[in-house]
Parts: structure tokens; sequence; C-alpha cells
């Protein structure tokens, strides 16, 4: 089976797992936006201070479920898909790509710089930090980002040679 067909074949498996992590994501942020509190910006993480011993546990609890899924779901994925096609290392690393890089772009767009950069709902402000700079730093997120992607082309990399490995 072609590559580009596969591809397209992945696309409503990526709008999935986004979609749901997208939830996981805001949903923990709900409960305690303390969670994420690494992932705020450097100004805001110092006025902040340290993580609670209450959110660390809290992250440990309902973040392994999410990390859980968000490894597992594409692996679910190229099992399904390699039931209809015998599938190449190549065609396995563009799946897992894929996936992981529409998680990624949503990430960047939706969740930081829609939500949390623009709209900033008070779900996302800590305590203390009302009107920080970091609030604002497109920079910060789109960086994040893309150091993300390159973890996550490694990710796909590593993936792609363990599939490999079970087929």
């Amino acid at each position: 089976m072609p590559t580009s067909t596969l591809f397209f074949q992945s696309l409503p498996y990526s709008a999935l797992y986004t979609l749901i992590l997208g939830i996981s994501f805001l949903l923990l942020a709900r409960l305690n936006p303390e969670i994420w509190l690494n992932d705020y910006p450097p100004d805001i993480k110092a006025r902040y201070g340290a993580i609670s011993a209450a959110a660390n546990r809290q992250r440990k609890i309902f973040g392994t479920p999410v990390i859980l899924f968000m490894l597992g779901f594409p692996f679910f994925v190229l099992a399904h898909l390699a039931q209809t096609a015998s599938l190449t290392f190549g065609q396995v690393f563009v799946i897992l790509l894929t996936m992981f890089t529409s998680f990624n772009l949503f990430d960047l767009l939706v969740m930081d710089w829609l939500i949390f950069n623009t709209l900033q709902p008070r779900l996302f402000v800590l305590p203390g930090t009302e009107g920080m700079a970091g609030y604002k730093d497109y920079a910060f997120h789109f960086w994040g980002s893309v150091k993300g992607q390159i973890g996550l082309t490694l990710v796909s990399l590593l993936g792609a040679g363990v599939a490999m490995l079970f087929r």
C-alpha cells in the first residue's frame, strides 16, 4: 500500500488522538492547573514557586493514564492498519510522526497560543501570577513546540524500529 494512502488513512486516527489528548489536558487543568506548572513560562514558575505535594501527586495519578494513552494508542493504530497491509519501517514512521505532529500542532496553536496566550481563561492563571508577561509569551510556546517536535520525531523513529521487531 502506498505511504500516501496510509498517511490519509491515519488522519482520522490522528484527529481522534488529538481530541482525546486535548480533552484530557483540559480536564487535568480544570482539576488543578498547577499540575502543568513545569510547562509554564519561567517568569510564572519563578513567581509561583515549587509545585505542591498535592499537585505532584495528582500529576502522577492522573497523568500516568494520559501518558499511557499517548504512547499506546499509536501502536493500536499501527496494529489496525497492519491488518490491511504489511507496513515498512518508513510507513510506520510516517504514521507515528503524523499522529504525534497532529497533536503537537494542536497543542501549540489551540492549547497554547489560542487558549493560554490569547483567551487566558482563569482556569490557566495560577494564583499570584495574574497579568504576568509569561501569559503572553508566544515565543516560549513556539520554541517548546519545536523542541517537542524534535523529540517526537526521535520517538517516531524509535517506535518504528520497535514495531518492526514485532511484525
